[in-house]
């Protein structure tokens, strides 16, 4: 399912333009561009899921397809900010020191997906954030000025519990400031 930033582009048909793609192998085809415009800065979120891996593939092929570049993301959720609603880093010196092992392991573990995903690929940089997903990777998507949300799709909740509580997916695809593809 491709998401553009609220715009209307209709063909002749009166059908808008974000359509199913091929799939190969289990993993949908790019499209040729998006808008007529290669999308060069992609971003791809994980929580390392294995529907993640997907995701992944597919923005793999993107940016080889347009010469672009993968930033692979990870946010290690503040226990602190979701309990007492306050962030604890650099408060609590448990909490930093949780948060710095965290973040070790979900670098080496990036580093492992990336080359188990896309061999070779080399246009890829790691980055680990600290705090509430939807708000880090959203923080993301304009400091280093992406091009496109790559996500993966999961149905851990039922439908009902996604319109009522949310997800991050969700909130992503009505608020991205960008372009997001989620792959199914």
């Amino acid at each position: 399912m491709i998401v553009e930033p609220r715009r209307e582009d209709k063909s002749r048909s009166g059908r808008t333009s974000a359509g199913r793609r091929p799939v190969a192998f289990g993993i949908p085809r790019p499209p040729a561009t998006i808008r007529g415009m290669p999308l060069k800065r992609i971003l791809w979120p994980t929580d390392f899921f294995e529907a993640d891996r997907e995701a992944l593939a597919f923005a793999g092929e993107m940016a080889k397809k347009w010469e672009g570049e993968i930033l692979a993301l990870h946010v290690v959720g503040d226990v602190g900010e979701e309990v007492y609603g306050e962030k604890s880093k650099g408060k609590d010196p448990s909490a930093w020191a949780l948060w710095k092992i965290g973040k070790e392991n979900a670098e080496k573990r990036l580093q492992q997906v990336v080359a188990e995903v896309l061999p070779g690929f080399t246009d890829c940089r790691l980055a680990v954030s600290f705090g509430d997903p939807t708000t880090r990777i959203l923080e993301m998507i304009r400091e280093a000025e992406i091009d496109l949300l790559v996500l993966a799709a999961r149905r851990e909740k039922s439908l009902l519990e996604e319109l009522f509580l949310g997800s991050v997916s969700y909130k992503l695809v009505r608020t991205a400031p960008c372009t997001v593809i989620v792959v199914k």
